[in-house]
């Protein structure tokens, strides 16, 4: 059965580019990229949160490349910076909290906020710092659009999704999210030997 998985996990490697993420962004960047790139390869995307998940699936073979939001420090694996997010609440132009510009998410008392289930790092992030918030999760990614363009109710945006989905359509306040932890350098790493795969690597061989 070990056998049989390990020969599973080469084939898929063989003719699969898998990247694993911390948080969804980075996946709408890089993913169109290989794909153009090897158009006669799969490339598999997923999400997860731990970093040291991401680091174990990086040496098992399972992801070709991970993107973490620090660079991993160790023997055989090349890591370079890949693009930079912040996180923002946008809140309605009456909202109590409209006249701030930028707030710390510990500040944001008993919120309550309407929350895409498959954000990444992101949701730990606001669960931990924020005090006592009241999430509305949403698992579709079309209902959570929906929901937030209808409703009177604050919601995360960050500058890289509001640039590609325009959330809010200049009806919003966008407060900035202080916390150095919400305004983060993505890293993208493989090991060595598969670093032709990532960014830098491929702008270069192009």
């Amino acid at each position: 059965k070990e056998m049989q998985a390990q020969l599973a996990i080469y084939h898929k490697t063989r003719n699969t580019i898998t990247i694993a993420s911390c948080a969804p962004a980075p996946l709408w960047e890089l993913v169109p990229l290989l794909g153009e790139r090897y158009p006669d390869m799969a490339v598999a995307s997923e999400l997860n949160d731990s970093t040291e998940a991401l680091a174990a699936n990086l040496y098992d073979g399972v992801s070709r490349i991970i993107i973490t939001t620090e660079p991993l420090e160790k023997d055989g694996i090349c890591c370079i910076p890949f693009m930079e997010e912040h996180l923002f609440l946008a809140v309605p132009k009456d909202h109590e909290l409209a006249g701030c510009r930028e707030i710390f998410l510990k500040d944001l008392k008993d919120l309550t906020v309407i929350l895409h289930s498959r954000i990444g790092f992101w949701y730990d992030l606001c669960r931990r710092e924020m005090v006592d918030p009241n999430f509305i999760m949403q698992e579709d990614f079309e209902q959570f659009l929906t929901l937030s363009a209808s409703s009177t109710l604050p919601f995360f945006v960050t500058d890289v999704s509001e640039k590609r989905f325009n959330r809010t359509g200049g009806q919003r306040v966008l407060i900035h999210i202080l916390d150095p932890e919400a305004n983060v350098t993505f890293y993208c790493c493989a090991l060595e030997e598969n670093k032709e795969y990532l960014p830098r690597f491929l702008a270069e061989s192009t």
